[in-house]
């Protein structure tokens, strides 16, 4: 599984483009997901929006913004 990184530098995924298995931990909680070709999924943590989308077997794009509060 790869590090996934918001626009701050702050670790808040992992996943694996093969699968599209995704691990999010935060604050003893564990959330898991299987994402399919196409789909996306968001964190919204501290100020931060990240949102990964598959694009294929092989490709997680990672799109991190800052929003006002």
């Amino acid at each position: 599984m790869e590090d996934i990184r918001d626009c701050k530098g702050h670790l808040v995924c992992k996943a694996e483009p093969s699968s599209g298995n995704v691990e999010a931990a935060y604050k003893r909680q564990l959330t898991k997901t299987t994402l399919a070709v196409g789909a996306k999924f968001i964190i919204e943590r501290d100020g931060v929006r990240t949102t990964l989308t598959r694009k294929s077997n092989t490709e997680i794009s990672v799109d991190s913004y800052e929003f006002p509060a």
